[in-house]
């Protein structure tokens, strides 16, 4: 059912950033949870569709009309709304999944005696009731709006992160090699090399975009080391190693039990310095921290030594 909002009341939306940036995709999340006391036809990856029907809300899906349970940051406090043709005042906060954490979800606490805090975590476990929209410039917004039926508040872990340099996904493996700085048409850039290795069986594994291969990796810099962007960039670097793949590449393949090396960049202010470490940090679906890695970038390819 969709909800238009008559009266948008005054809150701030606080779009949660775990860390500087969050590149366009780099393995599936980790850990997520089961469906949680719901229908035996749930899924047992919760996270997948619902971060589908997070950035599509209008969207058919399995979890629909389906009681589950997920991890979510809370970024407000409760606030009011009605809707068009109803009378009944809702109490919504707006909640936020790690793999779409600048996509609200309209949480109604409507229900509820007790709400989590602004800036805590809770699992949440309820129903998908619909979606909220209202006109923002002239365009139609849509958020997916999830009816709570209970809450239990935790606190993720957020400290000694693996450092290991080799990510486990369902369709491989993943290990940064190494990065140099280069330039392109218009700006410094950082080319960063990943090598994946392919294990799923009897298949030929396309790497077609960032989001595909670079989906849950945080990307965080020092001080020294600023950048403009770091969802890769559509013009080419100057120097980039021959033996690699562009990472979003729509015709770029590995084969099953093969490894290739790709490469991606991310655009930067300044040029090499000798702290220059891009930092590539990886949260779970319950937002744990779970690695984090240091990636040297090189003053060139030569001194890489790929």
């Amino acid at each position: 059912m969709k909800k238009s909002i008559r009266i948008i009341a005054a809150l701030l939306l606080l779009v949660f950033c775990i860390s500087a940036c969050n590149l366009d995709g780099i393995i599936d999340t980790i850990n997520g949870l089961d469906g949680g006391g719901g229908s035996s036809s749930l899924p047992e990856d919760i996270y997948t569709p619902l971060a589908s029907l997070v950035r599509n809300p209008d969207s058919s899906s399995t979890l629909d009309n389906k009681k589950f349970t997920f991890a979510v940051y809370i970024g407000t406090e409760t606030f009011e709304e009605t809707f068009e043709g109803e009378t009944k005042v809702y109490t919504y906060q707006l909640g936020y999944i790690e793999r779409e954490y600048d996509t609200p979800i309209y949480l109604d606490m409507t229900d509820l005696d007790t709400t989590p805090a602004s800036g805590s975590y809770a699992y949440v476990t309820g129903t998908v009731t619909g979606t909220v929209y209202w006109t923002e410039d002239n365009k139609q917004v849509e958020v997916l709006d999830f009816r709570v039926q209970s809450f239990e508040s935790y606190q993720p872990n957020f400290s000694e992160p693996s450092s290991e340099n080799l990510f486990e996904t369902a369709d491989g493996k993943v290990e940064f090699v190494g990065a140099h700085y280069s330039e392109n048409s218009f700006d410094t850039v950082a080319v960063v090399y990943v090598k994946y290795t392919n294990t799923k069986a009897d298949s030929a594994y396309k790497f077609n975009s960032l989001r595909t291969m670079l989906g849950e990796f945080d990307v965080d810099v020092s001080s020294e080391l600023p950048y403009t962007t770091c969802s890769g960039s559509i013009f080419e670097p100057d120097e980039v190693y021959g033996g690699a793949l562009k990472a979003n590449d729509m015709n770029a393949t590995t084969p099953s039990g093969k490894s290739q090396l790709y490469y991606f960049t991310i655009t930067l202010e300044l040029g090499a310095a000798e702290d220059d470490t891009i930092w590539f940090d990886v949260y779970d679906d319950e937002y744990n921290f779970t690695h984090s890695i240091g990636v040297f970038v090189e003053p060139d390819l030569e001194t890489l030594g790929l």
